[in-house]
């Protein structure tokens, strides 16, 4: 029996597609903030912007401490309270129409928005894993430093969190 492995999962190969659930994108409220904001028919059907990183995906189960008082012992008990952490996104400007969407696209969030987050890892060009982000939405835009003799592609960093996540497969 052979102990070598087929092949091996790397870091990279994830797309993540932002798209707006049939029941958010129905409701009037959603239509008229995104209708503000130039938004009308960016999100419907899961778009893929290209971020070059995604980081702070987690789940930490939190605790409660108690001392047993004939041993001393700190004794550790589960509060059942799920953290699922910050998200940190990275992503490059070009000048494109993308850049202006996702600008609106975390102003709406600021209002409110929340989307459903589908991130997908590709081996070879067959999806291997997809983790849906529920209620996922950005908190945050950062700007790089702007530098007058700096070399350095301009990359935007996100903060965003996510409700809930699992695995589809």
């Amino acid at each position: 029996m052979s102990t070598k492995p087929a092949d091996l999962m790397v870091n990279n190969g994830w797309f993540l597609e932002l798209s707006l659930s049939p029941e958010i994108s129905s409701s009037p409220a959603t239509q008229a903030v995104l209708s503000a904001l130039g938004l009308d028919n960016v999100l419907g059907g899961g778009k893929n912007y290209r971020f070059e990183t995604l980081s702070g995906l987690q789940e930490t189960m939190e605790h409660v401490e108690t001392v047993d008082a004939g041993t001393n012992k700190k004794k550790k008990f589960v509060n059942q309270i799920l953290d699922l952490g910050e998200l940190s996104l990275a992503r490059t400007e070009e000048g494109t129409a993308e850049d202006i969407e996702l600008a609106g696209i975390v102003k709406a969030c600021q209002k409110g928005l929340k989307l459903t987050g589908r991130l997908t890892k590709k081996h070879h060009g067959i999806p291997l894993r997809v983790i849906i982000l529920e209620g996922f939405a950005f908190k945050s835009r950062t700007y790089p430093t702007f530098d007058v003799q700096g070399t350095d592609k301009f990359q935007m960093q996100y903060g965003a969190f996510a409700d809930d996540h699992f695995d589809e497969n």
